[in-house]
C-alpha cells in the first residue's frame, strides 16, 4: 500500500510539473509578445509623428518654425492628425 502512494503521488507531481512548466513558458511567450506589439507601437507613432511634422514644415528645410506650427495648427487636417497621435492642439499651441 504504501508503494502504490509513494507511486501514485511521485506520478501526480511529475504530470503537476509538467502542467506548470507549460504555463511559465506561456507566460513568457505572452510577455514578449506585449513588448513586441508595444514596440510596434512605438514606431508606428514615430513615424506618424515624422509625417505630421514633415507635413507642417511647409518650406521643408527640416526646421520647423513658429509660424509654420502655428499655421498648421489652423488646419483640421493637422489637428485630426494630432488627436490621432494623442496630442491635444490646444495644448500644443501653449
Amino acid at each position: 500500500v504504501f508503494f502504490v502512494f509513494i507511486n501514485l503521488f511521485s506520478i501526480l507531481n511529475i504530470v503537476t510539473g509538467v502542467f506548470v512548466d507549460g504555463a511559465i513558458e506561456l507566460g513568457k511567450r505572452d510577455r514578449n509578445i506585449m513588448i513586441q506589439k508595444q514596440n510596434e507601437i512605438r514606431e508606428a507613432s514615430r513615424n506618424h509623428l515624422v509625417a505630421l511634422l514633415s507635413h507642417v514644415d511647409s518650406d521643408g528645410d527640416g526646421i520647423v518654425t513658429k509660424d509654420e506650427f502655428f499655421t498648421a495648427l489652423e488646419q483640421g487636417q493637422v489637428q485630426k492628425f494630432m488627436d490621432a497621435l494623442g496630442i491635444d492642439p490646444d495644448n500644443a499651441a501653449e
